[in-house]
């Protein structure tokens, strides 16, 4: 698929050329699904779908604010690229956490229902939007993509010329390969945590 000039923007400050574009483009476009990247294109066709040549903090909040899904940082903004990959590392781990505690709050929920017998009137709820919030956002959050994260695998030290790409999940897979990959696991783990706590009779 070919993404039209009118969902791209760049920096007004980058010093790429334009021959360079094209190249970032098919590099991004590897790494999304590209029926996520039409439907996208579809649904809100004024809000550009990549931005090329970020090489700050300001226009990197600008640009996620604006929506966009896709996020290419100048090769030379090491300081940057840095930043954005602590991030992104620990903003994983904080989802990690986050997907442990809703199975286990699910799990005492269930287990504390069938062994007290008791009604918690508001703990679905409570749980629900929970769980509901803690998706939404692991859907929306960035990756890190590119010839940074291979040339990081193959220990090469090239950083000042290593493309480097933020992509959210929401382009990055399907809702199916998101649920697959997001919440079965968790769900699994949930299930496992309610039987240990149930046969132990913790809540008893």
């Amino acid at each position: 698929m070919e993404i039209p000039s009118s969902f791209i923007v760049s920096s007004k400050l980058s010093p790429l050329e334009p021959t360079e574009i094209p190249r970032i483009v098919h590099l991004a476009k590897a790494k999304c699904r590209s029926k996520c990247l039409e439907k996208r294109m579809r649904l809100y066709p004024k809000t550009p779908i990549m931005a090329v040549g970020i090489s700050n903090l300001h226009d990197i909040q600008r640009v996620m604010t604006a929506d966009v899904p896709v996020i290419h940082i100048q090769q030379d903004c090491l300081a940057l690229k840095s930043a954005q990959l602590r991030h992104t590392r620990e903003l994983k781990y904080c989802r990690i956490v986050e997907g442990l505690l809703s199975s286990g709050l699910w799990a005492v929920y269930f287990a504390a229902k069938r062994t007290t017998k008791r009604r918690f009137l508001y703990v679905p709820v409570i749980l629900t939007a929970y769980t509901a919030y803690f998706l939404r956002t692991s859907r929306r959050d960035y990756s890190v993509v590119g010839e940074h994260l291979h040339n990081q695998q193959n220990n090469v030290n090239n950083s000042n010329h290593d493309d480097f790409v933020l992509v959210r999940n929401d382009v990055r897979r399907s809702h199916i390969q998101f649920m697959l990959g997001t919440w079965v696991p968790y769900c699994i783990l949930g299930v496992s945590l309610y039987g240990i706590i149930y046969k132990s009779k913790l809540l008893m």
